[in-house]
């Protein structure tokens, strides 16, 4: 029976030669998907074969990345040891200023004035605190107050300013000698909101 006019080898050959196109058009639009697909399925598996590197890295790298993170912890603890700690600026000044109290009481050293200096930016958790103090004392009152400022081992204090006048220039040469005092005393504050510890 002839389908179309068309002889049994004949409609072979079509069906042979639609299949043949088929198979080109199949494979120009599947090859390059097939291939594309091949392509990001190697580059996952070479990135989580990167990742895995770097994970058996970092393993072998833990000892000495604790026994680093302990050293660290320590310095810091030390350095936090050293710094003034408060809930805020003013809190870290207010601390100051009484610190500087107990230093010229121990000095003996009359303060007559504080004016509080803070400097309200906190950078990386710290803030500078300042009190500019106004006293009268003796040059050893005197001495003792700047060497107790200076050596003070917690919190560490500089001074920034200092200002030193006779009180008063015509006393007798028998009277002692008070000198007047006006220094600008500095330190580095931690801020803990949270409440200082």
């Amino acid at each position: 029976m002839k389908m179309l006019g068309l002889s049994a080898r004949d409609r072979r050959t079509a069906i042979a030669g639609l299949i043949g196109v088929m198979l080109l058009l199949g494979s120009a639009r599947g090859l390059p998907a097939v291939r594309a697909w091949e392509g990001r399925e190697r580059a996952r598996g070479a990135a989580l074969a990167a990742e895995l590197s770097a994970a058996r890295a970092a393993r072998r790298d833990l000892p000495r990345i604790r026994d680093s993170l302990r050293v660290r912890l320590a310095r810091y603890a030390t350095l936090d040891s050293t710094f003034i700690v408060a809930r805020s600026p003013s809190d870290g000044a207010a601390a100051l200023a009484s610190t500087l109290e107990e230093l010229a009481d121990g000095a003996s050293f009359r303060i007559t004035g504080l004016q509080v200096r803070v400097d309200t930016a906190i950078v990386a958790g710290l803030a500078r605190v300042g009190i500019r103090v106004t006293g009268i004392g003796d040059v050893r009152g005197v001495a003792e107050l700047l060497r107790a400022i200076e050596g003070s081992d917690r919190p560490v204090l500089v001074i920034r300013e200092l200002a030193i006048a006779q009180q008063d220039p015509t006393a007798a040469g028998t009277k002692a000698e008070a000198l007047r005092v006006d220094l600008l005393v500095e330190g580095m504050c931690v801020i803990r909101p949270g409440g200082a510890t």
